[in-house]
């Protein structure tokens, strides 16, 4: 009981020791300005009189109406005159979202919370932003005085600076409806002006707005500061850091809303190309040889995501193999162009012409302020049949000159009597056993030759399996085309021979996803596949119609054994 007793008294005494040491810390908070203009920047200042890991600022509140940039935290501990100190504190930068009268909300700290803070946000204007007498100015323009919606335009802003400076933040313009993102990389350089050397800082703003009619554009805001060296005396300087706080004058822009005679999907651009990577009418192909073809679409002053598709307005009986597209930027003297690149291959599976239809895009020429097609000619292409030179038919030659010999019978024309007569007899007789003997011998061997006759379909077979065993996709693919068109001679497709074989139909379905397999590899350019059990399926095809045959040969003969 006595140990309950000192256990809860030694916990009260620790709350109480805790609440002491809380009412004993204390929290600030205040701003270096609480009247700021629309893109300037303010800075909070949090201060904690003591060190601790409880002490975690919670700066999430300050996002409804403020830009809140990375907070930096710092601890300091000091001993004056043997009294002991520590304080923590941090420091937010703060952009307003919106003019008009705003306030820092209560922030948490730990235990602790803030007191709320009013800050006034006015409009721009130029009698209240410092210029520093000229040290510092910026300069902004517009690649474009009016766009269509949609269209893409550049915001330059270019800093001058005579002095010094550090700490330089240059925030991203404003405006509704649209969205902003910097263009390229910062470029510096020098210039003078007036007698006075400057260095130059010069950052530029893609702009895409998404809302025709009039859009203002608030210019980025430059903030931090600039040396300035006073003269004490002659032995001594002093520096002193001047801030920087500057904007210039609001930027105007008409968004033109899309022409009401445009039809089709809305494209604007200052130039649109369509590029045939490769010419492919300047050689032939055979059948089941793949075709690759690769177009480029060269779209200026546009994002890569805006970039449309392409209809290549293929017949639906064309088997294609697309890969996947390729995203690139480049530049042509002053334009920039987004550029999507078209990859596939093209399997034809009959002999004949094959005509590639033209490609027409239709978009809105914003130099020329019309619509414009661009057409990608049609392409003619010769297609061969199946290269066939590695084809060699074996046969067997049959020897049809067989001469029926007759032994000799020895005869006298002046001898006859009845033992010659019974002589001749059976010599007779003997021959004539022996000649039906070997007619039966000779039909038999005849028929045997005749069924190891080489046909184009044996040889095409055997073409196959070796094929096969090497496992070249292409020459796979071209050896069973030739194999299957001689086998089955209506087919017109090589997805048709899982429908004509006479395997089961989970042999069919296994059979179609090889066949598709084999064309993706020899679309994509794979050498090699996995060809092993093709050909056990391709052997039971082959026998099942070598069945077939035999078959009807025994019926043509049904007395024969």
């Amino acid at each position: 009981m006595k140990t309950l007793s000192t256990l809860i008294f030694s916990l009260f005494m620790s709350v109480c020791f805790t609440q002491l040491a809380y009412a004993n810390t204390t929290i600030q908070a205040f701003v270096n300005n609480n009247t700021i203009v629309m893109g300037e920047q303010l800075i909070l200042n949090i201060s904690v009189n003591d060190i601790g890991s409880e002490y975690q600022l919670d700066s999430s509140p300050l996002t409804r109406n403020f830009r809140v940039f990375l907070p930096s935290q710092s601890r300091q501990r000091e001993n004056i005159n043997g009294k002991m100190s520590q304080k923590t504190t941090w420091k937010i930068r703060l952009q307003a979202k919106k003019t008009g009268k705003l306030q820092i909300p209560s922030l948490t700290v730990g235990p602790l919370k803030t007191q709320p803070i009013a800050i006034q946000v006015e409009i721009y204007s130029a009698n209240k932003v410092n210029n520093t007498n000229n040290s510092v100015f910026m300069r902004n323009s517009l690649s474009k005085d009016n766009v269509y919606l949609g269209q893409t335009f550049i915001l330059t802003s270019q800093v001058f600076l005579s002095k010094v400076s550090d700490n330089l933040e240059l925030s991203m313009p404003t405006l509704d409806n649209a969205s902003i993102e910097i263009y390229a990389s910062d470029k510096s350089g020098s210039i003078i002006r007036n007698g006075i050397r400057y260095q130059t800082i010069t950052r530029q703003y893609k702009i895409t707005p998404h809302k025709a009619g009039k859009i203002a554009i608030t210019p980025p805001y430059l903030s931090g500061t600039l040396r300035k060296i006073i003269h004490v005396n002659q032995w001594q300087n002093k520096i002193l850091a001047v801030p920087i706080n500057l904007q210039n004058e609001i930027l105007n822009i008409t968004v033109k809303a899309i022409p009401k005679d445009f039809k089709g999907e809305w494209i604007i651009s200052d130039d649109l190309r369509l590029v045939e990577n490769i010419d492919l009418t300047q050689k032939s192909y055979h059948v089941g040889e793949p075709i690759t073809r690769s177009v480029t679409l060269k779209v200026a002053s546009i994002d890569q995501d805006k970039l449309p598709s392409i209809d290549f307005n293929y017949s639906g009986s064309l088997r294609y193999y697309p890969d996947k597209d390729v995203f690139a930027s480049q530049r042509d003297n002053v334009l920039s162009y987004a550029t999507r690149t078209f990859k596939h291959a093209i399997i034809a599976d009959k002999a004949g012409t094959l005509i590639l239809p033209e490609i027409k895009i239709v978009w809105w020429n914003s130099q020329t302020d019309k619509q414009q097609v661009t057409l990608l000619a049609q392409q003619t292409l010769t297609i061969l049949s199946a290269n066939t030179s590695n084809i060699t038919p074996r046969t067997t030659v049959v020897d049809t000159n067989l001469a029926m010999k007759t032994p000799p019978v020895n005869t006298s024309e002046n001898v006859f009597n009845y033992w010659k007569i019974s002589t001749l007899i059976f010599a007779l007789l003997f021959s004539g056993t022996l000649l039906l003997l070997f007619l039966s011998l000779r039909v038999k061997k005849t028929k045997r030759a005749t069924n190891m006759v080489s046909t184009p379909q044996t040889s095409a077979y055997l073409l196959l399996q070796k094929k096969l065993k090497k496992g070249n996709s292409t020459e796979v693919y071209q050896a069973l085309l030739i194999y299957a068109q001689q086998r089955f001679p209506t087919l017109k497709s090589i997805s048709q021979l899982p429908l004509m074989s006479q395997l089961s139909e989970q042999e069919k379905m296994q059979l179609r996803d090889i066949l598709i397999t084999l064309e993706n590899a020899c679309s994509h350019g794979n050498k090699t596949c996995a060809t092993q059990y093709l050909s056990v399926l391709i052997q039971k095809i082959h026998d099942q119609q070598t069945h077939l045959a035999t078959d009807d040969v025994l019926r043509l003969n049904p007395t024969e054994e």
